[in-house]
């Protein structure tokens, strides 16, 4: 890896780089959500589109995913929030509030859904401002951890799926602050580790082959802890909501499985193998058998890497992509926990890249978390439609292939043997600047 590269690459003023536009974003979707609460409700759903500003495009308004989680908080005024789950009632809810619809079924589980009452207290713009700017400091704050000097490089390998996360009001910061949470609890054997573990029951595919370490390892500590909180999670939920919740969210899940089999959810914006293969003409129950392949051979590689005795920081980074190929219903905007993972081996990635690999990695790592807001961006701003690509020639899944290429990559290089140091002005992990040595 040449020196130039190292230096921007270990350089703090890169996340500052990274970090400031995405405040920005905040900011403009912040003034965006105040402006849409002052109209009157005929008037919410006419113009604009995700990720373009209103009346940039002609047509009905694509509602964000905040806005989504918002109208269910709404419902429970009414008392009736459990019926989200049933998508025709939550689509004639969406219209009676935003005066726009779009095809975005409930399917999180009853603690997340218990919480989204919570934000129609401060309203649509306060609400999506402290939540963002919450979510954000903690999962960069969660990202310093593992060294201040490589946020930078981290970020802006997941960069795109970020920019979603801000834009679309979703929880991939929370959740991913949680997974590094996690990761930097068992590196420091600490049995707290088992908190951010049982947190991820709000999305809990995303913990599935996290929760695998602690087992092979027999953290039973750890692994109580988390199922302890998971428990009351869903006691609490369960107070809050009633015991209806239950048999609705298990129908709403049920109806999203037949949804996803129909072709109904934006392939192009999912990560999953099963998009991948669905998008590019497999029959359904082709494109399941080969992601259940694919989700068990990850699981497999995080059990025999832990048999061959794989270090530590490698094996917890395997785990964490891993667990992103388990569920067929993965989305780019899940993709922010990869830099945690990315975190816990950059310094040897970087110590042993050659020429342009890590230009390479990061074009890999762009096509695994952006594929789907490039094909977004080419519909609205070249088509000229406020719609997604779904159903038309640009509905293609490309997020699975350049992850496992990504990882493949960096397979490759870990093998090596190091090439070069990289250090810090200060000699210590909180002022890693430049990257020093020769191939």
């Amino acid at each position: 890896m040449s020196a130039g590269i190292g230096k921007m690459l270990v350089n703090r003023w890169l996340a500052w780089l990274l970090i400031v536009p995405l405040l920005v974003l905040i900011a403009l979707t912040t003034l965006q959500y105040r402006d849409i609460e002052g109209q009157k409700t005929a008037d919410r759903g006419r113009h604009g589109a995700l990720l373009v500003a209103n009346g940039e495009v002609e047509g009905p308004r694509i509602l964000n995913d905040y806005e989504d989680f918002y109208v269910v908080g709404l419902l429970q005024r009414g008392g009736d929030i459990v019926r989200a789950y049933d998508n025709d009632y939550l689509t004639a809810a969406q219209q009676r509030f935003t005066g726009t619809t779009t095809f975005m079924p409930w399917a999180y589980p009853p603690p997340l859904t218990a919480l989204v009452p919570l934000l129609p207290i401060v309203g649509l713009a306060w609400s999506y401002l402290l939540f963002m700017v919450a979510t954000l400091l903690l999962y960069v704050w969660t990202l310093s951890r593992f060294g201040t000097q490589f946020v930078g490089a981290s970020l802006l390998a997941v960069f795109p799926s970020l920019v979603l996360v801000v834009r679309l009001g979703q929880n991939g910061l929370l959740t991913g602050a949680l997974a590094g949470l996690f990761l930097l609890g068992l590196l420091r054997e600490r049995k707290s580790a088992g908190v951010p573990l049982g947190l991820m029951v709000i999305k809990p595919h995303l913990a599935i082959a996290l929760g695998l370490v602690p087992l092979l390892q027999r953290r039973w500590t750890v692994l109580a802890v988390a199922l302890g909180v998971v428990a009351l999670s869903c006691l609490a939920a369960t107070l809050v909501l009633g015991i209806k919740v239950w048999p609705a969210f298990f129908e709403g899940a049920g109806a999203a499985g037949g949804y996803l089999r129909e072709g109904l959810f934006p392939l192009y914006r999912m990560s999953s193998v099963y998009a991948g293969l669905r998008s590019f003409g497999a029959a359904p129950s082709t494109a399941m058998a080969g992601h259940a392949v694919v989700a068990l051979a990850a699981l497999g590689a995080v059990f025999f890497a832990w048999r061959a005795g794989l270090r530590h920081n490698r094996l917890l980074a395997l785990a964490c992509l891993a667990t992103l190929f388990i569920s067929p219903y993965n989305y780019d905007y899940d993709l922010a926990g990869l830099a945690m993972a990315l975190s816990l081996i950059l310094p040897e990635v970087l110590a042993r890249a050659r020429g342009g690999e890590m230009v390479l990695f990061y074009a890999l790592a762009w096509i695994g978390t952006g594929a789907g807001l490039a094909q977004h961006l080419v519909a609205v701003l070249l088509v000229g439609t406020a719609k997604h690509p779904h159903g038309s020639a640009l509905n293609w899944s490309f997020q699975a292939a350049g992850l496992l290429a990504t990882a493949a990559l960096v397979a490759r290089i870990l093998r090596r043997k190091q090439t070069m140091t990289v250090v810090s002005q200060a000699g210590g992990q909180g002022g890693a600047r430049a990257a020093k040595g020769a191939e």
